[in-house]
């Protein structure tokens, strides 16, 4: 096995790009627009390694995996070895641009030949593999990977690259570049460099070729000479080694990328369910049936009720938990096993239903409770122990069910209720005794769940109901009755909580509006434990972008020329004894002070 190079520590947010595969010219042009596929799978990378900063290029192959070069993660011709830390920034096109924030590694792996025996630092086995402390494959989408592709290709055949190249242009700005392979081996492609340029920083970028509105990599970007650009080629055995790493680590994998994998929708609240006989999680990164992405793991004992918020902040939903016996609750800012990073503390009284949501609107989820004997509400705008904030307000008639969300879009979670004998809801926009804001409307069945969501990542929360028997959810994007507005589907065991959530924190990135955390774990529509969640952040693609041109996925268009910033960065350079006949370099940059 090869050696796994643990390391890397959480920093900050994330970022994006996208636009320009069938422009016939040969060299190359920047992206214009980064937030659509494939250009928001490709990836710039910052890299420290004992004090010495570079950056790269790397591509997405799943939810939580990155493919770039092996040089970038470990650094044998200096002595350094592993990385100390890498950030990920999907799509980035600027210093500031990064539109879907960043990702740390919480692991780094490279292909064992590269670090020794007699290939050891060379073309032929350059490549690494970084696995990221959260999904951003889902949101950016992924490339498929294509084994062997026929040796003759290369002789004169097109191939594509996405990269971050930081000499003649600034390292942080993404780049597509296109024109005709020279050759292939069995452990690298060439190309020249007046056709297809490649710089410093573009170290561990895709090389890929195009099957209609396919795309599959074919090589990594490794090495450059001053007249050619060399790619580590991929082989079955290589492709092997690369699919022998996704599912380690204990990251979720998608599998063997055959194919590229297209972006989830904009949807920023999945389904998740719990067992209350086993305290078991399962949590799912979209709307459909199929296994969990996040799990099955522990947390919680039997009979305790399932919460979920972001309890701190981070832009993720995770779980918790809250004993009926004493109301303590369990809270932990990761979905996973473990103790809790709340202290615990007792909030409610026996009987009551345990509630969460951001009352406040400062993005950070926070407690409450429901008397269902007198409907009297007890918000609190803290996670401890205490009165609460809100002054205790009716809202409701005794036996109704308690749901909360942001159902106006402005940020702040608010109260509302159904009458499970009729399945009516009536909703408030804000927390207080009253009339509904909302007409009130009929949706479920009798003894369905009833659970909320922003499905469709407008901003607001909207309605949803469950068939306990079945677990059927049928999920509607606006606040009215009448038919579900997607195909109904299937997700949890009879007898499990149902809730929904934030998982993987992409309704986080960048917000420009929020409705963070709303949740409840109702006690009625013969799910006791059922959770009701609420998040509405809106997506930044299509709030910043109203003025966009909007081109078919195979069109990609960008401006031809350099960036509009040189920080005057160096580069190291590398002679290589492989192939005497040529001085290649290392396609690192070292990162200026600036670019950070």
């Amino acid at each position: 096995m090869p050696p796994r190079l643990t390391r890397c520590t959480a920093r900050r947010p994330r970022l994006l790009v996208e636009a320009l595969e069938e422009r016939l010219a040969l060299s190359i042009s920047a992206v214009s627009d980064t937030t659509t596929f494939p250009f928001s799978a490709v990836v710039q990378m910052e890299i420290v390694n004992n004090g010495h900063e570079i950056t790269c290029s790397g591509v997405m192959l799943d939810g939580t995996h990155v493919l770039t070069a092996a040089h970038c993660l470990f650094e044998v011709d200096t002595g350094r070895g592993a990385a100390e830390t890498v950030t990920v920034f999907p799509g980035r096109n600027g210093f500031n641009v990064q539109p879907f924030g960043s990702a740390q590694a919480a692991s780094l792996v490279v292909h064992p030949s590269y670090v020794s025996g007699p290939f050891m630092g060379q073309t032929a086995f350059d490549l690494g593999l970084v696995t990221l402390d959260r999904n951003v494959g889902g949101v950016t989408g992924a490339f498929g990977l294509l084994p062997l592709y026929p040796e003759s290709y290369f002789a004169g055949g097109t191939i594509n690259i996405l990269e971050y190249p930081g000499d003649t242009f600034s390292g942080v700005h993404q780049f597509f570049a296109t024109g005709a392979a020279q050759g292939a081996d069995t452990s690298e492609i060439r190309w020249r460099q007046s056709e297809v340029p490649v710089e410093h920083g573009s170290s561990g970028a895709p090389v890929y070729v195009r099957n209609g509105n396919t795309r599959a990599i074919v090589g990594v970007v490794s090495e450059l000479s001053s007249t050619e650009g060399f790619a580590t080629r991929l082989t079955t055995a290589k492709y092997n080694w690369i699919i022998s790493q996704l599912g380690s680590g204990g990251a979720p994998s998608s599998g063997a990328p055959a194919v590229e994998t297209p972006p989830l929708p904009a949807t920023l609240q999945t389904v998740g369910v719990f067992d209350p006989a086993t305290g078991t999680w399962y949590l799912r990164n979209r709307n459909t049936p199929g296994t969990p992405d996040i799990g099955p793991f522990a947390y919680g004992a039997a009979g305790w009720r399932a919460v979920s918020g972001d309890w701190n902040g981070d832009g993720f939903d995770t779980v918790g938990v809250v004993d009926p016996a004493t109301m303590t609750w369990y809270l932990k800012n990761a979905n996973s096993p473990g103790a809790p990073d709340v202290v615990p503390f007792a909030y409610g009284a026996g009987g009551w239903v345990s509630l969460a949501g951001d009352w406040d609107g400062d993005g950070i989820t926070t407690i409450g409770a429901f008397d269902p004997a007198t409907a009297t509400w007890y918000l609190r705008d803290s996670n401890s122990v205490g009165a609460p904030t809100v002054t205790p307000f009716q809202y409701g008639a005794p036996g109704w069910l308690p749901v909360v969300g942001d159902w106006d879009g402005d940020g702040k979670t608010t109260v509302g209720v159904v009458d499970p004998a009729t399945s009516t809801w009536y909703l408030k926009n804000a927390n207080s005794a009253g009339a509904p804001d909302l007409a009130p409307f009929a949706y479920g069945g009798a003894g369905w769940t009833a659970v909320v969501g922003d499905w469709d990542g407008d901003g607001k929360t909207t309605i949803g109901a469950i068939e306990p028997a079945t677990m059927l959810w049928y999920l509607k994007n606006v606040n009215t009755g009448g038919a579900p507005d997607s195909t109904p589907f299937g997700y949890g065991g009879p007898g499990w909580a149902t809730l929904t959530g934030d998982w993987n924190g992409f309704g986080g990135t960048q917000r420009l509006s929020t409705s963070r955390g709303a949740r409840v774990v109702a006690a009625g529509f013969a799910d006791p434990a059922a959770l009701l969640d609420t998040r509405a952040l809106l997506d930044v693609a299509r709030t910043t972008r109203a003025a966009r041109e909007v081109f078919p996925e195979a069109v990609e268009r960008g401006a031809t020329g350099a960036g509009d910033e040189d920080n005057g960065v160096t580069s190291r350079e590398r002679e290589r004894a492989v192939v005497p006949a040529r001085s290649r370099s290392r396609l690192v940059r070292a990162s200026a002070a600036t670019s950070r």
